[in-house]
């Protein structure tokens, strides 16, 4: 028979990797949305599942969970399912307080709604409504973090020692995590770049190394991108409204993100022949 302590290892390991599977796939989905081509899509689905990083993935740890419900609501999100986009990235914000972060893209489509409704759809009330049901809904993914916070404060600064009181709860904004990343673990604003750190900037060097390439080859199609005139010529018609018609079932968001998207891929395929 196998012991309770057993169990909970076994069970926690077989939860971490089902999830990495979900957000795998996720993943994927959200790459052919974006993207429009499924075989970029596979490959950055399969980097994705080889990185590094992937042993947090397998291991008792919030990794997985995290990435399950941050893919799933982004893709959710761009698929225009916007509750369920909501509930998801709240609950990425549950496994791992940085997900609370992820209401910066809630935020961005109702920036983008607001535009639309006010310039060129001439509604500002609309635009007002776009903006409080953004701001609603990015209040709700960060409900989480706002819940561990206030649970870790009750307990420990208010039913808790008042002589023994610590540091962080006589803060202007007391904040647990933080303080156990600063004080327990050194975490701060460039406080990692050390000299005893090179070994480990040795290990991460062939990962920052591709990341530093893609960003800078993605930045380069992005410039060949906006000095196309037909390409720059078909982005201007989307902001001024006239290729909105055109998809009926879409938003002026997802209008942008698909027209820019497939210029993106267009491109891409000239440059590749251009070059061979």
């Amino acid at each position: 028979m196998l012991g309770y302590r057993a169990v909970l290892v076994i069970s926690g390991h077989v939860l971490n990797n089902v999830a990495f599977v979900a957000a795998a796939a996720y993943f994927y989905r959200l790459s052919v949305l974006i993207l429009k081509d499924s075989g970029a899509a596979y490959r950055a689905s399969v980097l994705f599942c080889f990185n590094p990083a992937s042993v947090f993935y397998s291991s008792l740890y919030s990794e997985s969970l995290y990435a399950l419900f941050s893919l799933g609501g982004l893709f959710y999100l761009f698929s225009g399912a916007r509750t369920v986009a909501m509930i998801m990235l709240a609950l990425s914000g549950s496994a791992r307080s940085n997900g609370a972060l992820n209401a910066g893209y809630i935020c961005f489509e109702a920036l983008l709604q607001a535009y639309d409704a006010a310039i060129q759809k001439k509604r500002p009330m609309w635009a007002v409504q776009a903006l409080v049901t953004g701001f609603l809904r990015s209040t709700f993914v960060f409900l989480p973090f706002f819940a561990f916070q206030a649970y870790g404060y009750l307990n420990i600064c208010v039913h808790g020692d008042t002589d023994e009181l610590r540091p962080w709860c006589k803060a202007k904004l007391p904040l647990l995590y933080s303080f156990i990343q600063s004080h327990y673990w050194g975490v701060g604003f460039l406080r990692y770049f050390q000299v005893k750190q090179l070994p480990n900037f040795l290990l991460a060097s062939p990962a920052l190394s591709l990341a530093v390439y893609s960003i800078v080859h993605y930045t380069k199609l992005l410039h060949q991108l906006f000095q196309s005139t037909s390409i720059h010529e078909q982005i201007i018609a989307i902001v001024d409204g006239r290729l909105v018609e055109a998809h009926e079932s879409s938003d002026v968001a997802t209008v942008l993100k698909s027209e820019i998207s497939t210029g993106l891929h267009n491109k891409k395929q000239g440059y590749w022949r251009t070059e061979v």
